[in-house]
């Protein structure tokens, strides 16, 4: 059975890749892709799971047709796959049960003071990474550490007031004022600004 399948593959392949009209009619070639598809899976399926009934069948099945591969000769499908065929492999096959747990609740209902939009819209800041990008490159001269301690710090201050004198004070002077970088540093004040609302 194993070798006969094995032709029956090799067959199908040999007739999708050696005949034109396969190629220039795709109807034909998806139901011709569909047989092997289905043998395929078939073989895939009696190897995983009925490995004897491969080798039972190969050993009593005579082989003086394998060395006959012409497409014009190839023997009928051995294997149905409608009908009887189908429902004896299935009742071979082993049942699986389904099995469902309970999950515990009680860990996912820890959050219930928050509303959605709190948990989104925390007071972190919510830089993007296109702006992250910007904002190292262009503001922080490419430090990544720099722009992280600076995000770090902001987030810990509690006001407006306290964010922007330590931008205006201590982070924009140690990179020469952002000048140039006007749009950039519109940008980061514009993000500063919607966590303080």
């Amino acid at each position: 059975m194993k070798e006969e399948i094995q032709l029956e593959i090799v067959q199908i392949a040999q007739k999708i890749l050696t005949s034109p009209a396969l190629l220039d009619n795709s109807d034909l070639l998806l139901k011709e892709l569909h047989k092997l598809y289905e043998r395929a899976l078939i073989f895939h399926f009696l190897e995983k799971n009925l490995p004897e009934v491969l080798e039972k069948n190969s050993t009593n099945t005579n082989h003086s047709n394998t060395s006959e591969t012409t497409i014009e000769k190839a023997p009928e499908p051995i294997i149905s796959t409608s009908g009887s065929g189908w429902d004896e492999i299935r009742s071979q096959a082993p049942e699986k049960d389904i099995i469902f747990e309970q999950k515990n609740t009680s860990s996912i209902q820890k959050d219930t003071g928050r509303t959605l939009n709190d948990s989104i819209f925390s007071k972190q800041l919510q830089i993007g990474l296109n702006d992250r990008i910007a904002f190292v490159t262009h503001l922080f001269n490419g430090s990544i550490d720099e722009y992280n301690k600076t995000i770090a710090m902001i987030n810990n201050l509690h006001t407006p007031d306290e964010c922007w004198d330590f931008i205006l004070h201590k982070v924009k002077p140690s990179y020469n004022n952002w000048q140039g970088k006007e749009e950039y540093e519109d940008r980061f004040f514009y993000i500063i600004s919607k966590r303080f609302g």
